[in-house]
Parts: C-alpha cells; sequence; structure tokens
C-alpha cells in the first residue's frame, strides 16, 4: 500500500511537471531563450579581442594595414579595441609612409575589421580605414606621390572625415583646408574621387574620374567664388605624361587651354576671353624644379571703356590696400595686340612685357602708338612688401600733333609737337605720386611746378583708390587743373 501511494503521487508531481513544461515552452519563452543564449555567445565573440595584447602584437596590426593600404605604415602611439557600435581599433600616433620627404602624421585613425574574422588576432580582416576630426600636415612637394597613392587602382583607401589639412612649404607657411572629406569609389571601369572642404572659408569641390581605357576627368567647383575648372584628360595620360584640355571659369573670365607635357607643360591653340578682351594664347609652365612660366598672349580685340567703367565701379576700401603677390609665381607674360578703341580713339600696336619676380612686378618695353601721330613708351615697376609698397615708373609720350590730340580733354591747343618726359613712384599704401623729374617740351620743370602736378594728381585721381589711374574722365580733369596751374 505504502509503495502504490508513492507511486501515485509520483506520478501526479510529474504530471505537473510536464504541464508546466508545456506551458513554458511556449513559441514566445523559446524565441527569448535562442536569443539571450545567441546574445551571450556573441557577447563573448565580440568581447574577446578586449583581452588580446595589441602592445606586445602591434608588429601584427602594423602588418595587417600596411597590406590593406599597400605602403609602409608605423605605430607609434596604443591599439585599442572597441565593438560598438561596429568593432574596430583605435590607433594612436599613426605613421603613413608614401616614399615622401617626411609621412603623413594621423594622431588617431579607426580601423574597421570584418566581423568574421574576430576569432584571433592574426586573423584580423580589415575592411576600411578612417582618419576622421583630425589635423593633418602634407607637403606641396609630395603632391605628386599623394596622387599616385590615391589613384592606384589595386589599393584600398583610407577615408579622411571633416579633417582639416595643413599644407606646409619649405617657408613654413600653412595653407588650412577645413572640413576635409575625401573617398574613393571603384567600377570596372576605374574609380572616382571625391574631395570636398574649406578654403579661405569657401566651400570647394573636388570629382576626378579616372577611367581605365577612356578619357579621365578632373572637375573642382568653388560656388562661393563662382569658379569653376573643368579638366578632360586624353585617353593614356597618367601622372608622368598628360595630354587633354583645360577649362577655367572665374566670374566672367574663361581660360581655355590645350596642354601636353609631364613637368613642362606646352600650350597651344588657347585662349583667354572676358567681356573686356579676346586673345589666343601659348607658351609653357615648368613645374620640374620652381615654378616659372613663360606665356605669349595675342590680343585680337579689347575693349579699353568698358575695362575702364569694370576698374571705377570697384569700391575704394576694397582695392586700395597693397598688391601682394607670392614670392613663388615667377614668370613672364608678352602681349601684343595689333589694334583697338578707347576713349582717346584707335590705339595700335600695343606691345609689353609682364615680369613676376620673387613678389615683384615689373612692366618692361611697354609701347604703344596712339590718335593724332602719336606714341607712348613706359616702364613699370611693383616693389616692396607692406606699408613701404611702392610702383616705380617711367613715362615718354610725344605727339606730332597736339592739337588734335589734347582735343579729346577739351583743350585748345596750337599746331605743333608734344613730349613728354616723366619718372617717380606711387606709394600704394598712402596713395601718393613722388616725381623724381618732368621734362615738358624739352624743358625740365622746377620742384615747385613739380609740386603742384603732385598735388593735382593725388586730388583727382588717386584721392579715393589706386585704380583711378585708369580712370579716363578723371585723367581728363587731372590735365584740365595743370594746363591752368603751369
Amino acid at each position: 500500500m505504502k509503495t502504490s501511494a508513492i507511486k501515485i503521487i509520483q506520478l501526479i508531481l510529474d504530471k505537473k511537471n510536464l504541464n508546466r513544461l508545456k506551458k513554458f515552452t511556449n513559441k514566445r519563452n523559446i524565441i527569448i531563450i535562442c536569443a539571450v543564449f545567441t546574445l551571450a555567445i556573441l557577447s563573448i565573440y565580440i568581447l574577446r579581442p578586449i583581452f588580446y595584447s595589441f602592445d606586445t602584437k602591434k608588429g601584427i596590426v602594423e602588418n595587417k594595414v600596411n597590406n590593406h593600404l599597400n605602403i609602409r605604415t608605423k605605430i607609434n602611439g596604443k591599439v585599442t579595441y572597441k565593438f560598438l557600435p561596429m568593432p574596430k581599433l583605435i590607433i594612436k600616433k599613426h605613421e603613413l609612409n608614401l616614399d615622401l620627404s617626411k609621412p603623413i602624421l594621423i594622431e588617431e585613425s579607426e580601423v574597421y575589421i570584418s566581423f568574421f574574422k574576430l576569432g584571433s588576432l592574426e586573423k584580423f580582416k580589415i575592411k576600411k580605414i578612417r582618419a576622421t576630426e583630425q589635423k593633418i600636415k602634407i607637403y606641396p612637394k609630395d603632391l605628386k606621390n599623394y596622387l599616385k597613392f590615391f589613384g592606384e587602382e589595386k589599393t584600398n583607401k583610407i577615408l579622411f572625415e571633416n579633417c582639416q589639412i595643413f599644407f606646409h612649404d619649405n617657408q613654413n607657411t600653412k595653407i588650412p583646408i577645413k572640413n576635409f572629406y575625401l573617398k574613393n569609389n571603384k567600377n570596372n571601369k576605374g574609380e572616382k574621387i571625391s574631395v570636398k572642404g574649406f578654403f579661405s572659408g569657401n566651400k570647394f569641390k573636388i570629382k576626378f574620374i579616372n577611367n581605365k581605357i577612356e578619357e579621365k576627368y578632373f572637375n573642382l567647383e568653388l560656388s562661393d567664388l563662382s569658379t569653376s575648372l573643368k579638366i578632360k584628360f586624353d585617353e593614356g595620360s597618367n601622372l608622368d605624361s598628360s595630354k587633354g584640355n583645360l577649362k577655367l571659369k572665374v566670374l566672367n573670365n574663361i581660360l581655355m587651354l590645350n596642354f601636353t607635357g609631364d613637368e613642362i607643360y606646352t600650350f597651344n591653340n588657347s585662349y583667354f576671353r572676358n567681356k573686356f578682351l579676346n586673345s589666343k594664347l601659348n607658351g609653357n609652365i615648368n613645374f620640374k624644379d620652381n615654378f616659372f612660366f613663360d606665356l605669349n598672349f595675342l590680343v585680337n580685340q579689347i575693349n579699353f571703356r568698358k575695362l575702364f567703367l569694370y576698374f571705377n565701379s570697384f569700391p575704394s576700401q576694397n582695392i586700395s590696400k597693397n598688391i601682394n603677390l607670392s614670392k613663388k609665381i615667377n614668370g613672364k607674360i608678352n602681349i601684343n595686340t595689333k589694334k583697338t578703341d578707347s576713349f582717346l580713339g584707335r590705339i595700335e600696336n600695343i606691345n609689353l612685357k609682364i615680369i613676376f619676380e620673387n613678389g615683384n612686378i615689373k612692366i618692361q618695353n611697354a609701347s604703344a602708338i596712339l590718335p593724332a601721330s602719336s606714341l607712348v613708351k613706359f616702364n613699370l615697376s611693383l616693389i616692396d612688401q607692406g606699408r613701404d609698397q611702392n610702383i616705380k615708373f617711367f613715362i615718354n609720350f610725344a605727339s606730332e600733333n597736339q592739337k588734335k590730340f589734347f582735343r579729346k580733354f577739351n583743350l585748345s591747343l596750337p599746331e605743333g609737337d608734344f613730349s613728354l618726359i616723366s619718372t617717380g613712384r606711387v606709394n600704394v599704401l598712402k596713395k601718393e605720386i613722388q616725381f623724381k623729374n618732368i621734362t615738358l617740351n624739352n624743358a625740365n620743370l622746377n620742384r615747385n611746378k613739380i609740386s603742384i602736378v603732385e598735388k593735382s594728381f593725388n586730388e583727382n585721381i588717386l584721392k579715393d583708390n589706386l585704380w583711378d589711374i585708369l580712370d579716363y574722365f578723371k585723367i581728363k580733369t587731372f590735365i584740365n587743373d595743370i594746363y591752368q596751374k603751369i
């Protein structure tokens, strides 16, 4: 009896447990159990790299980064692991060596790794590398190597987002680019490199389409400055030798160049146009050692009336300050035009040479045939910097018919010849002219008369801004004032 009772009780208990088990093992509970179990396993798997000794095995990480970027790298700081929002390594003080004079230094970079390769450090597989909100120094002389690195078809790239790029030259001049972003997309035809950022407070966008067997395209947009640059490279062009055409738009100015070369580029059948002039262009630019250009402008048409009115439309406070030119801009430009119209009438055979040298500008051997059998020759030199910047000048004007020529200035002069030779300088910052000497009709003016000319010139021409030297109407007022005083 006792044994039978125990058996009955056990059967009842087993039945209750069975019913409980049935109730517990519904679909909802099974899903929760599976999810918790899977999450636990995944957590153990994802958190496992936390216990790896990255400091003692830093060389393994370096090798994997080297293979991913196909360059030499060096890790000078710590390597840590983060698993949220996705598995990645944080590398401190990361050097990228692109066969440069100086490596690219990244204070912190993120190395994203494959979720399915976390079993051991040796099995890690890099998916991408990203540098975010970093300050990075690069050097203009290594620009070609930068382009080679980002242009190699088989190279996995590093992504730069919201970085500040600083170009450093030999004089330690810093040229910053803020909010820098760089990305490279590849397909079967080739690749597209996208770059954007802010330079001098102006937003820019760059797209480079590097087709394998077709024409290549480079586009630059500076929307805030109404500027765009489009370059089409011929098939087969590369960093060592290229051929194609370039079209630059800056406001209402258009420059088109048909170019060919490597480090020395030659231009033919090119032109420069705006609402003032239409010109042909040829010559060359040398990037081999030091930047230098030698260009020839053949001006087909120039409208001095519009040119003078255009410069006169500028607010005086914007263009009366010093003229600053980089010392790296060196070269010469020859300008020739057969004839053009102006406020004075027909001007013919304009010839001049502009020389850029170490931040200075010189206009040499300038000459032009003016109406009424008149001829003008002059030289100008913009020299020095800061408060001492001056424009030195020499002018030689001669007319065989002064009556006809000065009629344009509302002056009534007798028949005869006229000549003027003068030298001096203009202080750019003070907007003041100082004549060294003035020879009028073969007679030298004394110091008192020269002072009268200086005062009138400053009051009637230079008072508002420097560009009023080109203002025909203010020149007319000055000439009439001087005619009455001397």
